[in-house]
């Protein structure tokens, strides 16, 4: 991921917000992420940030609900719920 936000020069009372949330589902999964911020205003508001993380095996065993078999059910299940989770911020 690669994201840019630019506040132009006279582009007073900006207000921006940049996110990119990633959740690892393979043992071998990396991600390479850069959130970035370019402003050449004064009077803004800007933030921007990245948050990686793996699947909680555990958490996923202890939740009656969500008892699939095998592996690859539990972590299908919680990039689902990760990715609703997301969409609804939209």
């Amino acid at each position: 991921f690669r994201g840019r936000v630019l506040v132009r020069p006279g582009a007073q009372k900006t207000n921006a917000l940049q996110s990119n949330p990633n959740l690892l589902l393979a043992d071998g999964a990396e991600i390479d992420t850069k959130p970035q911020l370019e402003i050449y205003a004064d009077d803004v508001k800007c933030s921007h940030g990245s948050s990686i993380g793996r699947v909680d095996p555990d958490a996923l065993t202890r939740a009656p609900a969500c008892r699939p078999s095998n592996r690859g059910k539990r972590r299908k299940l919680a990039g689902r719920g990760a990715a609703c989770a997301t969409a609804a911020e939209v």
